[in-house]
């Protein structure tokens, strides 16, 4: 499939995997793959580990007291260190105009703090990186309509 389009608008797909998960969850087999999507559409996607999954090191153990709990601390690292690291590595270099999250299951639990810390940081003249839009999905009882 290919699509015309002008590049200019489009996110990078910030992918954050939930519990038991890693970020292979995104590209798990081919036809379950966002890249279905985001290759035609040329939109870049980036997803890594979230702390003490795979091989990354875990986070401290918080003491969950205060602003120290594990989604806090989780959502601390993804907002001063990775996502304004992948925004240099990938979203500038791909002339993206924005971050998107894109949050599964639990996951989307220190998503919410990142997009609170970043509307905070907004204030500022330069936030380390652009966040326009924040997506959870599978979080939620399947199957059930109330």
């Amino acid at each position: 499939m290919s699509v015309e389009h002008d590049l200019k608008g489009l996110p990078l797909v910030e992918a954050v995997h939930g519990s038991s998960y890693s970020s292979r969850y995104f590209d798990a087999c081919p036809e379950n793959s966002i890249q279905r999507i985001s290759q035609p559409l040329s939109i870049p996607v980036a997803a890594i580990d979230r702390p003490g999954y795979k091989s990354t090191t875990a986070l401290p153990d918080p003491t969950n007291v205060g602003n120290d709990s594990h989604f806090q601390n989780e959502a601390k690292w993804l907002h001063n260190i990775a996502l304004p690291a992948l925004w240099r590595e990938y979203g500038v270099p791909s002339r993206a105009t924005s971050i998107s999250l894109l949050a599964h299951s639990i996951g989307s639990a220190a998503c919410i703090i990142v997009a609170a810390l970043h509307a905070q940081d907004s204030t500022n003249d330069r936030p380390a990186y652009p966040l326009s839009s924040f997506v959870m999905t599978g979080l939620g009882s399947p199957g059930k309509e109330i």
